[in-house]
């Protein structure tokens, strides 16, 4: 994948292993974190060009860490795959609460729902790299 990098922030240690491994066999360099705390600090010293992204997290929520992407001039053109066993219309209204507070946010690039096949997961993050070559 010519070097392309992929920020993995999951609470749950099995899947962020399982989501490491399958991007790393699909040739993407990859960084985890086990909250938006960790994934905020790997983002200071490391810029990803995409970031796999759960909603239901400890210390700080995903909804959070991508509000605070979206609203950071230097990472808000980092596409976000959020995965997450949050049905879509909570998700949805949890963004535009968030937004209340911090702006306009926009949707992320996409949205699985977990549990995903890894196939999908694949799919959703190489149509990224396809669909914005200088991502």
């Amino acid at each position: 994948m010519d070097g392309r990098r992929v920020l993995v922030v999951d609470d749950e240690v099995h899947f962020r292993y399982f989501l490491k491994v399958l991007l790393e066999k699909a040739g993407y360099a990859v960084k985890t974190a086990r909250n938006g705390i960790e994934a905020l600090e790997v983002l200071r010293s490391w810029r990803p060009d995409a970031i796999t992204l759960d909603v239901m997290m400890p210390e700080q929520s995903g909804l959070t860490f991508y509000g605070a992407v979206c609203g950071d001039d230097d990472w808000k053109g980092i596409p976000v795959v959020m995965l997450s066993a949050v049905p879509v219309p909570v998700r949805e209204h949890a963004l535009a609460t968030l937004a209340l507070t911090r702006g306009p946010i926009p949707a992320p690039a996409a949205c699985l729902e977990k549990p995903c096949t890894p196939e999908a997961l694949l799919d959703a993050v190489n149509r990224l790299f396809s669909e914005s070559p200088t991502a």
